[in-house]
């Protein structure tokens, strides 16, 4: 089930309020353009990916049921596209 996206931006972003029926969901996105992408949930460190073109995906577990916002930052002339799904990959 898609808990939010696909979403394409230039700029950092919060994805506010995702809410799986599990304990985890997973973030699928790509990145152009140079620099790099910081996904961040408030219960972990952020994840740096380059910005290279190349599919990446990201599990986050959570707490079952406990509403999470995922922010998205980005480092130099990025642009990014995602989507964030229920669940494992």
């Amino acid at each position: 089930m898609l808990l939010a996206g696909p979403l394409t931006e230039q700029k950092e972003a919060t994805i506010a309020d995702v809410v799986p029926s599990g304990a985890s969901f997973t973030v699928y996105f790509i990145c152009t353009g140079g620099g790099r992408i910081a996904l961040n949930v408030t219960s972990a460190a952020p994840l740096r990916y380059p910005c290279d073109g190349v599919p990446n995906l990201s599990q986050v577990f959570v707490d079952k049921g406990v509403s999470t916002d995922l922010a998205v930052g980005v480092e130099g002339a990025a642009q990014w596209r995602l989507a964030v799904v229920d669940g494992a990959p």
